[in-house]
């Protein structure tokens, strides 16, 4: 089950080939269901696949701004589940984002750099973050340079920066007196 909306529902093709790497050996197959968000929230509105049983199980790659409805429809549905990269308090799968942006910033830590700072133009500092991986990466590289005893600095802005936005809010920063030496 995927949104319509391209960033919440990404497919990584390594993913998506590893998927269908596991399923053909016990014959069984794939089918991609985009849904719109919309859709979701038609108190009507019930997928076909949770509404007529016409699959085995639900891998739900839904990972940001996740509708509440859809939840409930999961849980009403009670067919084995698992979230893909999306924090649940069970079936779920997601990447290590803390600990992978706290070892990447221990690197540069260890290879002599000490302004290091942080930057993520599409997913900016607010809360509640589009995707958990927005906040987590933050708060390991944060961690990351307190355990250093440096300050963490943020390069964001508060918004998405558009694309043509960030180049010269790149340059801005790299054109300062206090340019980090790592981002």
């Amino acid at each position: 089950l995927l949104s319509t909306v391209r960033c919440r529902s990404l497919i990584p093709p390594a993913l998506l080939d590893g998927i269908l790497a596991a399923l053909t050996p016990h014959n069984l197959h794939l089918t991609l269901s985009p849904v719109p968000d919309e859709r979701l929230a038609d108190p009507e509105y019930t997928p076909k696949m949770l509404r007529s049983w016409a699959c085995d199980g639900l891998l739900i790659n839904y990972n940001a701004e996740i509708p509440a409805r859809l939840e409930e429809m999961v849980a009403k549905a009670a067919m084995p589940t698992v979230w893909i990269n999306s924090k649940h308090e069970a079936n779920c799968v997601y990447p290590d984002d803390f600990g992978a942006a706290r070892a990447l910033t221990e690197r540069l830590l260890a290879a002599g750099h000490r302004r290091i700072a942080y930057a993520n133009y599409m997913a900016p500092n607010r809360v509640p973050a589009m995707h958990y991986s927005a906040v987590e990466r933050h708060e390991g590289y944060a961690a990351a340079m307190r355990a250093a005893g440096l300050a963490p600095r943020r390069l964001d802005r508060d918004r998405v920066l558009e694309r043509d936005e960030r180049v010269s809010h790149s340059l801005d920063w790299l054109r300062a007196p206090d340019a980090p030496a790592a981002v």
